[in-house]
């Protein structure tokens, strides 16, 4: 008897499981062509994934130019530099790293920038830049700039003369042409 039973058990599940199988693969079917359901969210994350490592590559790239522009604009820094210095060759309103003096001759003053600059042009005329207005009459005269002409040649075939590639030699007078201290600007443009 208890093997009838057993049987009978055996055989009530096998023909339970023949007939549930198309249900089953119903459901999966159906499962498969839901808008969302496993399969279609495993598609979701490989798609955003592959988004995911273009927006990295693209941040890595844009990494790099943004580095690269740190770059040039820390060497244009500087490129231009200026110097406002007062008849006693103190210096005024300057770039950073400038410095100035007068010469032991009346009208003749070195301004010193903090780079090579023999290459630069320069440009300087009589007054001031201070905060304060100026006291009138501001003074009149004339000004003349060099660099120092053995700048060029230093390093060259020996030559170490002692050349001074960053400084501007300026000189002011009168408007009579006498040697006067004046106070003056000078800007320097470098290529």
């Amino acid at each position: 008897m208890r093997n009838a039973k057993t049987l009978a058990i055996v055989v009530a599940l096998g023909v339970g499981l023949i007939f549930s199988a198309p249900f089953a693969a119903q459901a999966k079917k159906k499962h498969e062509r839901q808008k969302g359901g496993l399969p279609a969210l495993e598609d979701r994350v490989d798609a955003l994934t592959i988004r995911v490592a273009a927006l990295e590559t693209a941040d890595i790239e844009q990494e790099t130019d943004i580095v690269a522009l740190e770059t040039a604009v820390a060497a244009l820094q500087g490129q231009n530099q200026f110097a406002c210095v007062n008849a006693d060759g103190t210096i005024g309103n300057h770039s950073t790293g400038v410095t100035s003096g007068a010469l032991p001759v009346a009208g003749q003053f070195e301004v010193d920038f903090p780079k090579d600059i023999h290459l630069c042009a320069a440009v300087a005329t009589i007054g001031t830049n201070s905060a304060s207005s100026p006291t009138p009459p501001v003074a009149m005269g004339f000004i003349s700039v060099a660099g120092d002409p053995s700048a060029a040649t230093e390093g060259v075939s020996g030559d170490t003369g002692g050349a001074d590639s960053d400084a501007i030699f300026v000189q002011t007078a009168s408007t009579l042409g006498v040697a006067t201290s004046l106070g003056f600007c000078l800007y320097v443009s470098c290529p």
